[in-house]
């Protein structure tokens, strides 16, 4: 098997892992960071980073990580022991590309911003990028971080509606979490993840042979969790019906999501504005609709833009702001659980519950749901999805806790 010079850096890189860390932990080009005050880090860095987090922050905590403000100076820091301690200090997932050599020396000093705005700061040093994916942080090829989180939501849309009427099993539609120990095959991650969830993999061999070092990723929806192994390879997956099995086929050039919009009277105006500050991005105008083609990220600028929060064609819709949160929708015959996956990706809510407490009181959370609602509130929406479920919602901040109701 021929092996490219970066992958065989990437191995040597790995195997020199447990002499370099130590010396980059307490050499004088130690990782410094700002919280309030400054804060020394990296000297308890650990013999062998393993990126695998005591308790990673998720939903609303793992948004609201993104968002606090840190101050950073690194002197020819290691990338990916400086990614570690950032993942350590704030207690989440951020997972390095296998194809970027870990041992890539940044040096670059920060004031006070975004922990997200931080992290994309860092990446751009060695031409890198950032996608945020479920509750984990990725950093990559740009060729790959422009694509990735298209990809996933539109697998993820397949899996939910589909082309077809069979509905997906329960488990495809939960969050799980996963890590893996040194030395980990790609292929029988992969492998583990399908196990996980309970589908089958075809088209393994796609995937190469490849030494990775520790690792997880926290709280993950399954096409999630395999887009962040598949995508270091330039794959992606395809659902097959009824959600059975996914097909391992290489990553699209140019993902394309279709996304529904009201220009009102301003349809055609609004078409012509988003084409000039996109220039890629496909307009159809039909009266006051606008059909639109474009990235999710160019989608989320749009949705800003007309400052409401992105309608998908389908699912639940909310604002991530931290004024009153509002739902506008329409179901039929929407699977329970599809529900809660579409509320927690388009907002902060998150939730938790225990599936088995759940199944023995006898509640189904593949019951099919009939709804609409016009700038619902929270409760009323969590009303409207629970009551006649026989779930007791509570809410605490935005952690929405199922538990069985009452008889």
């Amino acid at each position: 098997m021929v092996r490219s010079p970066l992958h065989q850096r990437n191995r040597l890189s790995f195997r020199r892992l447990s002499r370099v860390i130590p010396a980059a932990a307490i050499g004088c080009g130690m990782l410094v960071m700002t919280l309030l005050p400054r804060l020394l880090v990296a000297a308890d860095a650990p013999s062998v980073v393993t990126n695998k987090l005591s308790k990673p922050v998720i939903g609303g905590k793992f948004d609201d990580a993104l968002k606090q403000p840190l101050g950073l100076t690194w002197a020819d820091e290691s990338l990916r022991v400086g990614l570690w301690s950032l993942a350590q200090a704030r207690q989440v997932s951020i997972l390095l590309d296998r194809r970027v050599n870990p041992e890539t020396k940044v040096s670059i000093e920060i004031q006070r911003v975004p922990l997200r705005d931080l992290i994309e700061q860092l990446a751009q040093r060695p031409g890198l990028g950032v996608s945020v994916v479920g509750n984990s942080i990725y950093v990559g090829p740009k060729s790959t971080t422009a694509r990735l989180r298209t990809v996933v939501e539109l697998q993820s849309d397949f899996l939910v509606t589909g082309s077809t009427t069979a509905k997906p099993p329960l488990a495809l539609l939960q969050r799980r979490s996963i890590d893996w120990p040194d030395f980990e095959r790609p292929a029988d991650l992969t492998v583990r993840i399908s196990e996980l969830f309970g589908f089958k993999v075809e088209g393994l061999e796609s995937v190469p042979h490849d030494l990775w070092p520790a690792g997880s990723i926290p709280n993950a929806f399954p096409t999630e969790m395999l887009m962040l192994v598949l995508a270091q390879f330039d794959l992606t997956l395809e659902w097959q019906p009824k959600g059975a099995s996914v097909r391992i086929v290489p990553m699209p050039e140019s993902p394309r999501l279709e996304r529904s919009y009201d220009g009102k009277t301003k349809a055609a105006e609004l078409a012509e504005d988003w084409v000039t500050e996109f220039p890629d991005l496909q307009v159809n105008v039909k009266g006051t609709k606008l059909l639109v083609r474009g990235t999710i990220e160019q989608h989320e600028q749009i949705a800003a833009s007309l400052k409401q929060p992105r309608t998908p064609s389908k699912g639940p819709t909310g604002t991530d702001s931290k004024r009153a949160v509002t739902f506008t929708f329409e179901l039929k015959s929407a699977p329970l659980l599809a529900v809660m996956q579409a509320v927690e990706k388009q907002s902060n809510y998150v939730f938790k519950y225990d599936a088995d407490e759940l199944l023995a009181a006898g509640v189904k959370l593949d019951r099919r749901l009939d709804l609409k609602m016009t700038k619902a509130s929270p409760g009323e929406l969590f009303h409207a999805m629970f009551d006649d479920s026989r779930i007791a919602f509570e809410l605490d901040g935005n952690t929405v806790k199922l538990t069985p109701a009452a008889k």
